[in-house]
């Protein structure tokens, strides 16, 4: 079967194996990332966890969208990159600033509360600014960029509130399973960040010039529709397009004019003007202004 809706079909189902995939390597290797960095199994499954609950809010609304519009397949994915991400990140905020209000003596309940006040506020404000910018695929007419903004703005809003109502919830009931001693202020990520606040527009200009020279590649890929090139080779359909049926005739028929005999031409009249068989020859002329050569008719009697 080929066509542009099994093409469709067939690239929805394989994004969606593609997503389940992804979800079973992504997962332990970020709970594995987060418990070196952490020092902690707690903080690494609460962290975890809010980037899930992220996930899970976003599906759920694009589920009720799509009861509306029509949303792309390819919007899972998405979900599943920008949830985690956004809640592994927001997740690093509110514990970090959780642990050194713990190390500057405050208490439980109190270190929960300055934590979610300074760092809450800093994962608003991210989020607001990254639910901004994916507002702008909206604009495009492609339903599957407009299924980006949708799954961007829900992966947005479900991460900032996991990080400000989910963490400081669990931090209240296992925070105290979370506290590790503050490390010394030194290090390679230390003098990163100290030599970045000296230099802030250097660095934010190398930074910007990288990304932006790492994204050219890809313009290329808003301007390319869905068709069976863009499906790996597995898929039905691109094994169609690449390896057409033969033709069960597979031979050209031949013209019927070419078994005709060819035309045959006319006589040519002698060229010697004094030759006796000469007398008689007439010549007519032709549509096109060529002359047709007669023969001298048989004289009779």
């Amino acid at each position: 079967m080929g066509g542009q809706e099994e093409i469709s079909r067939q690239v929805g189902e394989q994004a969606r194996t593609d997503f389940l995939r992804a979800e079973a390597f992504a997962l332990p290797v970020v709970l594995l990332l987060l418990v070196l960095v952490y020092r902690r199994t707690v903080a690494a499954l609460l962290t975890v966890a809010a980037g899930l609950l992220s996930v899970l809010g976003t599906l759920a609304g694009l589920r009720l969208l799509a009861q509306f519009t029509e949303v792309s397949t390819f919007a899972a994915n998405l979900a599943l990159v920008l949830g985690l991400g956004l809640g592994v990140d927001y997740g690093l905020f509110v514990i970090n600033r959780y642990r050194e209000e713990r190390t500057a003596g405050h208490a439980h309940h109190d270190a929960v509360v300055r934590a979610t006040a300074a760092a809450g506020r800093t994962v608003v404000f991210s989020g607001v600014t990254v639910a901004v910018s994916l507002c702008s695929l909206a604009v495009f007419p492609f339903f599957f960029l407009r299924s980006f903004a949708y799954a961007g703005v829900l992966v947005v809003l479900t991460a900032v509130a996991g990080a400000v109502l989910f963490l400081p919830a669990a931090l209240g009931r296992w925070g105290r399973r979370v506290e590790r001693p503050a490390a010394p202020a030194s290090g390679f990520w230390h003098r990163t960040a100290l030599r970045t606040l000296r230099r802030p527009l250097l660095a934010g200009g190398g930074v910007l010039t990288v990304l932006t020279a790492a994204a050219l590649p890809l313009l290329a890929a808003l301007r390319t529709a869905r068709r069976t090139g863009t499906a790996p080779g597995n898929v039905l359909a691109r094994h169609r397009r690449d390896h057409p049926p033969r033709s069960r005739r597979s031979r050209r028929t031949p013209c019927r004019s070419s078994s005709a005999s060819p035309p045959t031409r006319a006589p040519t009249p002698p060229r010697s003007p004094s030759c006796p068989a000469c007398t008689g020859w007439t010549r007519r002329a032709g549509p096109t202004g060529t002359g047709t050569a007669l023969p001298p008719r048989a004289r009779t009697g």
